[in-house]
């Protein structure tokens, strides 16, 4: 009989832990090869992002225009071209959506971009640096 009443009571904290880390999506639209493309998206669901992968930039403005991520990331790797066209369109369509250009092959973006290189390490350090606020404000809306 008591035994049912410990699990029960054991089991809210790990709800509670589970969607404060998911409260921060990002979507991530990485066409590049396929290990680093897991590389990258480990660092940052390591961290405790929730990581919506995609490998389409055309199929990812529908997903965006939900407003459902608060940090997109787009890799100009093995798509400059797409990757281009695709940030010019968030800007312009999405001008408050925070935008992460992972610069693998060199690419003209507009003025005022957000730009990381590939490496995890640096992917990382800049998410961060650009979500920490949203970090910060996600546990005060969950207690209000």
């Amino acid at each position: 009989m008591n035994s049912p009443e410990v699990h029960i009571a054991q089991f809210p904290p790990t709800g509670g832990e589970e969607r404060k880390a998911a409260a921060i999506n990002i979507l991530f639209i990485d066409n590049g090869h396929r290990d680093r493309r897991r590389e990258r998206n480990a660092v940052l669901k390591n961290a405790g992002f929730k990581v919506h992968p995609a490998r389409s930039f055309e199929q990812s403005l529908s997903r965006i225009a939900s407003g459902a991520y608060e940090l997109v990331i787009a890799s100009t790797d093995g798509a400059a071209n797409q990757a281009r066209q695709f940030v010019e369109e968030v800007l312009r369509n999405h001008p408050r959506q925070k935008l992460l250009v992972m610069q693998i092959m060199e690419i003209e973006v507009p003025s005022g971009t957000e730009l990381v290189k590939g490496d995890p390490a640096a992917l990382l350090d800049r998410v961060q640096a650009m979500l920490g606020r949203s970090e910060k404000r996600s546990p005060e809306a969950i207690a209000a």
